[in-house]
């Protein structure tokens, strides 16, 4: 509540101290799963991308699992493979978005994975792997009609536009970044890439 709120600040300070004290009966239940996650995606917006966010988003995955959620536990992996190449780690994004896309296809964050898989391969120097993600997670999102909210086609664009250019697609780049200024204009954007 309090992030769909905009207070991330209160977020944090209260999943902070909610984790602190948690125990039976919420200890590894829904109840702390949000908690981990709210905490995780709080401390992007108020702190430092430090190990005790990597641990929350670890946790919350931890307890996905022995929930057998498996959206929540693509959802958080989404967050982590997130946080590790903001940290610089991409090969351990990647490894993480890997190994939950088996799970991903089974949910509706099969998109999501996608978007995160191409990121991952795209900074570890993968370019044709980056631009085969990428491109699935847009098709995805259009057939579905479905896109987690990180994840918009404007991002997939925005990511899509480099790789292109880095394996020498430069019109097919050029192309995307128009199509993305043409959405924006229009207040929307599209896939006309």
């Amino acid at each position: 509540m309090l992030l769909d709120l905009g207070l991330v600040s209160e977020c944090h300070r209260w999943c902070r101290r909610a984790l602190d004290l948690i125990g039976s009966p919420d200890a590894g239940t829904v109840v702390e799963l949000r908690l981990q996650e709210a905490f995780a995606v709080s401390a992007v917006f108020t702190t430092r991308n430090g190990e005790d966010v990597r641990l929350a988003r670890a946790r919350g995955i931890e307890v996905a699992q022995s929930l057998e959620s498996c959206d929540d536990e693509v959802r958080l992996v989404g967050h982590l493979a997130t946080f590790l190449i903001r940290t610089g780690e991409f090969a351990a994004a990647l490894e993480l978005a890997e190994r939950s896309f088996a799970a991903a296809r089974r949910t509706a964050w099969s998109v999501k994975v996608e978007w995160v898989l191409g990121l991952s391969h795209h900074m570890c120097g993968g370019q044709a792997l980056a631009q085969k993600h990428r491109e699935a997670g847009l098709r995805r999102a259009t057939k579905s009609g479905d896109s987690p909210t990180m994840f918009s086609h404007t991002h997939a664009q925005l990511t899509l536009a480099p790789t292109l250019w880095l394996r020498g697609r430069a019109d097919r780049a050029v192309t995307v970044a128009r199509s993305i200024a043409s959405g924006r204009a229009r207040g929307n954007t599209v896939l006309d890439a």
